[in-house]
């Protein structure tokens, strides 16, 4: 007879008993100690089917390749129990009658648990439910689950439509993180000028510190004006409050310009001065060690401060605008000034770059290349050409540099670093007039750059194709007319 069989349908046999091609027609009990198995339901072991020449009631050596081909086995009679199993439901009869099956098998679990004491048939609610069999001797207690309301899926607030109390929430959040990071960068000028400043006023030169320490003051003061602004809204009611407009007067942006545009090279100033100066780096680094407000960070941290801060301001100016009803009164000014904002991160990266070109022309008597004014001059666009005419001279594999107000042409000596050597000066894009040049010898379409007065050679750029033509004697053009 064949032993209770395993979850996993292996079974206990007696390797003594006779076998037909794997089957113990005759087994006989087992001295050696009996395997653990675990015990199923009976309803499971009821609707179970009774297939005998399945993997389950085979011996463990019944995986063996027979000396005899498929073809020629003998057909045999299988060995049935005196007791045949029930019969499996019809699978329609189960479908059609699912909930009854379920409620039955049940109360026959909840039945032979309060019999025997078992723990087969474990009850778990379907939140619960495994796939794995219940230990008979594990007693398993399943934690209720808690009735889910249907505002509780998520600890955090929705600010869908119409959630003002959401909104309001938010708003002040955002509001509270404004001031917070604004205080937190105000005191971050303090320390600059307060605890770096003096240090470096007293060993290098009036000029080195200047440059090092570009609109400190500045940034210090307009932080101040600013949180004076918040702090007198930041605890009245949101109808009243008008952060975009304080934002707005505060007139804090410009003062960023002016240092973030040169904070690389005061970075650059102060690495070649404490490499130059051991004095200076012995006392800068001891002033990182031993003062405490200063967090063991060095003045090069400091330095960057704000422009770390002026490209957060869009982000928490965004989420405030995310956050405010569009009939708010201050909605308008709020955007305005976020927009203010991002112009200005984008002004800096503009300044940055330009900063960068400028240092990167190699002129032939030595005179820097000026690039950076006030006029708020922009990087265009930047192409090579394989064949550029300035007057009667050709010029191979050129670089031509546009501006918003001016165009440079040049020849590029590297990349790494990014040096020039320019063929012209700056042109003013005021002083020229464009040409569309017919198709040049050697089969490229060009166009012609000619200036008002004799001083201005005629500039002819022979491009690759008809695309190119255009594109940039559309954005040439452009930067004419704006």
């Amino acid at each position: 007879m064949v032993d209770s069989p395993d979850i996993d349908g292996s079974a206990t046999l007696n390797s003594d008993s006779p076998t037909i091609d794997g089957f113990h027609l005759d087994p006989k009990p087992s001295t050696a100690s009996p395997v653990p198995v675990r015990r199923l339901s009976r309803e499971v072991i009821a609707n179970k089917p009774s297939t005998l020449n399945s993997s389950s009631e085979r011996s463990p050596n019944s995986g063996a390749k027979s000396d005899l081909s498929a073809s020629k086995r003998t057909p045999h009679k299988a060995h049935l129990p005196d007791k045949p199993l029930p019969p499996t439901p019809p699978m329609n009869n189960m479908i059609a009658h699912g909930s009854e099956e379920t409620e039955k098998s049940t109360s026959d679990s909840v039945s032979h648990r309060e019999t025997d004491g078992s723990d087969i048939g474990a009850l778990v609610s379907p939140r619960q439910r495994s796939f794995h069999a219940v230990e008979d001797t594990e007693e398993t207690e399943v934690a209720p689950v808690p009735p889910q309301s249907p505002h509780s899926e998520s600890p955090f607030p929705s600010f869908g439509s119409g959630s003002s109390v959401g909104k309001k929430d938010m708003h002040y959040e955002v509001l509270n993180e404004l001031l917070y990071t604004e205080k937190s960068f105000c005191r971050h000028l303090d320390i600059i000028l307060e605890e770096w400043y003096p240090i470096m006023a007293g060993i290098v030169e009036r000029k080195d510190v200047d440059m090092i320490f570009l609109g400190m003051q500045n940034l210090r003061d307009g932080s101040s004006r600013l949180i004076a602004a918040l702090s007198t809204i930041i605890t009245k009611p949101l109808p009243e409050q008008d952060v975009g407009h304080r934002l707005i007067q505060a007139k804090i942006l410009d003062n960023f310009i002016t240092h973030c545009t040169y904070e690389s090279l005061s970075v650059r100033r102060l690495t070649e001065l404490r490499s130059t100066n051991q004095t200076l780096d012995l006392v800068l680094e001891e002033k990182r060690k031993s003062c405490e407000r200063c967090e063991r960070l060095g003045l090069e941290s400091f330095l960057i401060k704000p422009i770390q801060r002026i490209t957060r301001y869009p982000l928490l100016l965004k989420a405030l605008l995310e956050h405010t009803p569009t009939t708010h009164p201050d909605y308008s000014a709020l955007k305005q000034a976020h927009e203010m904002c991002a112009k200005t991160s984008a002004i800096i990266n503009e300044q940055q770059y330009l900063l960068q070109l400028q240092e990167s022309f190699e002129t032939a008597d030595g005179e820097p290349l000026q690039l950076l004014d006030q006029t708020g001059r922009r990087y265009l666009m930047e192409g090579t050409f394989k064949k550029v005419k300035i007057g009667e001279k050709v010029c191979r594999n050129c670089t031509v540099l546009l501006f918003s107000d001016s165009v440079i042409v040049a020849k590029k000596r590297s990349t790494q670093p990014l040096r020039y050597s320019p063929k012209t000066g700056r042109i003013a894009l005021t002083d020229v007039l464009i040409f569309d040049e017919k198709t040049m010898g050697d089969g490229h379409y060009a166009f012609s750059l000619v200036g008002y007065c004799k001083d201005i050679e005629r500039i002819t750029i022979s491009t690759s194709g008809d695309d190119e033509k255009k594109l940039w004697m559309e954005e040439i053009t452009a930067a004419i007319i704006a």
